[in-house]
């Protein structure tokens, strides 16, 4: 069984839905990722069409990769500084 086959995998999900409230996770990855990104930022946002009844989750993930050897000035906290495009 794969972690998002778990029944409590979508308890987060869920309890967006029927709460109406966004949730915000840091932390390690729970799922398979390249092996580079060591943390994540995650945001679900409930979107409801009446204003009322959840109908739409909006969800962001963002994946914070180690800096290169030698690239500690790039680290702010636990997270890896976003780099110039």
């Amino acid at each position: 069984m794969t972690v998002a086959q778990e029944p409590a995998y979508m308890e987060r999900y869920r309890a967006v839905v029927e709460q109406g409230v966004p949730s915000w996770r840091r932390g390690v990855p729970r799922l398979w990722t390249h092996k580079k990104y060591t943390m994540l930022e995650n945001i679900v946002v409930p979107l409801a069409t009446d204003s009322v009844t959840v109908d739409l989750l909006a969800c962001l993930t963002v994946f914070h990769a180690e800096p290169p050897a030698g690239d500690a000035d790039r680290r702010q906290g636990p997270f890896i500084a976003a780099r110039p495009v």
